[in-house]
């Protein structure tokens, strides 16, 4: 089984994220070590608090973080995860996306994509805007949310399969993902901020799939 760590900043490498100001439920240790570690991707938003691991613990693992004790868990999270500037943690579990408030326990908004699954997703810390990398049956896209009670953006992205996407500082959105045939391929694609078209980024050596 996968495990899948929140996400919040651009980039396909492996780091965690933290949420500070949690007081744990309970003290038993769950070594961060023993979580399922294909896969796993995250990031760092603060120097302590929680370390949210979607893809294990029945849904979503909470736990402590430096100590490594579980804390909680959450029924929701088969794929990727994310959190916004307040700490709110964003998780993927099929065609919806799930809001929950900073150490929250139930759902403060849920977002739905009407085909496909959503992989991973990013919050763009300008602007509040929430991006899935969606897999449909024969397309992949991009949709990207303003709030929960509203259809999304679509930006189709069909030539590879989509993976992962994050925001950069300034507002500008990046995915990656494999490109058909074998050996498959790296892609890696960006969208300015404001120009709502993705680019191709060539990257020298990437290595195939």
């Amino acid at each position: 089984m996968k495990a899948w760590i929140c996400r919040y900043m651009v980039g396909i490498t492996t780091t965690m994220l933290f949420l500070p100001g949690c007081a744990p439920a309970q003290t038993q240790t769950y070594g961060i070590r023993a979580l399922p570690q294909e896969g796993v991707r995250g990031a760092r938003a603060a120097t302590s608090g929680l370390i949210y691991a979607s893809g294990a613990c029945g849904g979503t693992c909470v736990v402590s973080y430096p100590d490594g004790n579980l804390v909680g868990t959450l029924n929701v999270g088969d794929a990727g995860a994310c959190a916004d500037s307040s700490g709110n943690v964003y998780i993927a579990n099929n065609n919806r996306l799930f809001e929950y408030a900073h150490g929250g326990t139930i759902p403060i908004n849920t977002f739905v994509v009407s085909e496909g699954e959503i992989n991973s997703c990013s919050v763009d810390g300008q602007t509040g805007k929430i991006a899935t990398a969606v897999v449909g049956t024969n397309s992949y896209n991009v949709a990207m949310f303003t709030d929960s009670s509203s259809s999304p953006t679509t930006y189709l992205v069909n030539d590879f399969a989509i993976q992962y996407c994050g925001y950069d500082n300034a507002g500008n959105l990046f995915v990656d993902g494999r490109h058909g045939g074998y050996p498959a391929t790296f892609e890696f694609y960006e969208m300015l901020k404001g120009s709502g078209q993705f680019t191709d980024i060539s990257v020298s050596d990437a290595p195939s799939l």
